[in-house]
């Protein structure tokens, strides 16, 4: 499969000496006409996803809809489109050994980090050993499989894309993820369990830092780790398996 990583429109910047400090992998950029390809994909993840959501709830009920219409985000999103732009070897090298410039500043990255995941096991966790261990398993697969797939599309793909490009690859990646987060949240009826504006706000917030993380450290990986324990503490799946009896 051919990868988009060889053609890049940053040569300059990468043949700087420190060029490559925040970048993931050794080659990042894009050319222009793929990075504008790049940058309707989160219009076109909204509009579909937002109509299989519906679809599949209709047909299947809101328990198998859920699962089906996330194994299309997954698929799609999480696994097609980042290997059509980046291919095996561009996804496995977005997982490459975190840098960070120091002790300080790699001890300041986890720090933010830590302090969502905190959140969740401290003010949401608890309440969840009252749903049983089938939620509690129903937790641990969706926050493994979509804490990573996720970061692998909206922030290892656009950082990639765009290195040291605040606005196509923190802000509007950001700001699109907040709206998807609007979409999953639609879907749990009359009375969602958290006020649209502050789920927005949450989750562009949460986006933004986790690219800037990705960019400082050249690598989703401690990034994917948070999303994956801030999801398993409940915070994020709560919404998620809301609607469910």
């Amino acid at each position: 499969m051919r990868t988009l990583s060889g053609i890049s429109t940053h040569a300059a910047q990468r043949d700087a000496p420190d060029a490559g400090a925040g970048a993931i992998g050794a080659n990042p950029g894009v050319s222009a006409g793929k990075q504008r390809l790049l940058m309707l994909t989160p219009l076109l993840l909204l509009a579909s996803m937002y109509g299989v959501f519906r679809g599949m709830t209709a047909l299947l009920g809101p328990q198998r809809g859920f699962v089906a219409a996330y194994l299309v985000y997954w698929g799609v999103w999480g696994v097609a489109v980042p290997l059509t732009f980046l291919g095996r070897d561009g996804i496995a090298e977005l997982f490459r050994t975190p840098r960070a410039r120091g002790p300080i500043a790699t001890a300041a990255v986890l720090a933010l980090l830590a302090l969502p995941v905190l959140a969740g096991f401290l003010f949401v966790f608890p309440s969840l050993f009252a749903d049983g261990e089938r939620v509690l398993l129903l937790f641990l697969v969706y926050a493994v499989v979509n804490g990573i797939l996720e970061e692998v599309y909206w922030r290892g793909l656009f950082v990639r894309a765009f290195p040291r490009d605040v606005v196509c690859g923190h802000l509007y990646p950001a700001a699109a993820f907040g709206v998807w987060h609007l979409i999953v949240l639609s879907m749990s009826g009359p009375w969602p369990p958290v006020a649209p504006v502050y789920a927005f706000f949450l989750a562009a917030l949460l986006g933004l830092l986790y690219a800037w993380a990705t960019e400082r450290t050249g690598s989703i990986r401690w990034v994917a780790t948070s999303h994956v324990l801030l999801n398993l503490s409940g915070l994020g799946a709560f919404i998620i398996f809301q609607p469910w009896p």
